[in-house]
């Protein structure tokens, strides 16, 4: 499961944002375990959160919350498509 910098807030500082309420599942390529759970994560997240790690990710920031789950999702599955080559 990767960690997120979420920036900004009311404070302006950074914090490092990791999922909590149980174990974590290892991914399998059949199974597409590390989707569901970074998809979960994700969609617990605040708007403003998501489109703040689209930017620091490159990635276009625009959309309802479900595309900005949608991109962050896809950005990690490629992610982790270069990291097994």
């Amino acid at each position: 499961m990767p960690k997120i910098t979420v920036h900004g807030g009311p404070s302006d500082e950074h914090d490092e944002v990791t999922p909590t309420g149980g174990d974590v599942v290892e991914p399998t390529p059949d199974t597409g375990a590390e989707q569901v759970d970074s998809r979960e994560f994700y969609e617990a997240l605040t708007v403003a959160d998501l489109r703040a790690e689209l930017e620091a990710r490159g990635k276009e920031t625009k959309g309802h919350k479900p595309e900005l789950v949608d991109r962050l999702v896809a950005a990690d599955a490629e992610g982790a498509a270069k990291d097994a080559e």
